[in-house]
């Protein structure tokens, strides 16, 4: 109880009024550079179309929270998924690519979100946004049938039969005095669950041998195990298990 009180005040948030990516764009069919995205003008564009006001909540919305510094309450870690803000970002809107060099991922919120003046935050609106990767990384927004909501995932592999997803949630690691714990300070951990998605729904699953290969048929089966002997990769490690997969997939095509 102690841990969800914590949470709930890192992430008290104040919301201001919102509209989707696609509402914004095609409101004015241009796309800021994201250094301005609060709506501040300067010489540079003062031909640009469209509203400041409008312009601040473009593909999502803005908050302003109280940046509660972990080092002042003894606490180590972070609610954010990257460790640094300074991470190349792709959102994906139908056949349209927009970058951004500023992006984290904020996991109890399930909220990618950039950092602008102070400790104000600009959220993305995923409402009409396939996909948004942060180096390299993808991630996709799909309904959880026993959440009853939306959720973020991470996708690990993706083809049209079935796709290896991750989320991820905070954990919280209370300090001890014993110092053969080596815990002298509270700790936020970063904690991951492993979900397949196909023809069946969503299920979240723990990654082994038989998870993977139920995903296959019997012949096929055969062949993911003759290549995870050849290139020794374990069904237990997610890098290996992408490799494994992406190496069948090419060999069926």
């Amino acid at each position: 109880m102690k841990f969800y009180a914590f949470i709930a005040a890192l992430t008290f948030f104040y919301l201001c009024p919102a509209q989707s990516f696609i509402e914004a764009y095609e409101a004015t069919r241009h796309l800021e550079p994201y250094d301005h995205l609060n709506g501040t003008y300067n010489d540079e564009f003062a031909t640009l179309t469209g509203n400041a006001n409008e312009w601040s909540k473009i593909m999502g919305v803005f908050y302003e929270f109280d940046d509660i510094r972990f080092a002042k309450m003894g606490i180590e870690g972070s609610t954010l998924l990257f460790d640094e803000w300074k991470n190349e970002g792709v959102l994906f809107v139908g056949n349209k690519r927009y970058k951004v060099a500023n992006i984290n991922f904020h996991i109890p919120q399930e909220q990618f979100m950039s950092q602008i003046e102070g400790d104000s935050t600009f959220i993305y609106d995923f409402r009409g946004v396939d996909g948004i990767a942060v180096n390299d990384r993808m991630f996709k927004q799909l309904f959880d049938n026993q959440e009853g909501r939306a959720r973020v995932f991470e996708v690990v592999y993706e083809d049209r039969e079935f796709a290896i997803l991750k989320a991820y949630s905070l954990g919280f690691v209370e300090a001890s005095p014993n110092p053969m714990l080596n815990r002298s300070r509270n700790k936020i951990k970063r904690n991951h669950q492993f979900f397949i998605n196909d023809k069946n729904g969503l299920s979240a699953v723990r990654l082994k041998k038989s998870t993977v290969l139920g995903l296959f048929s019997e012949e096929d089966r055969q062949q993911v195990e003759a290549i995870a002997k050849k290139y020794n990769l374990s069904f237990k490690r997610e890098n290996d298990v992408q490799k494994m997969l992406m190496l069948v997939k090419s060999q069926k095509s």
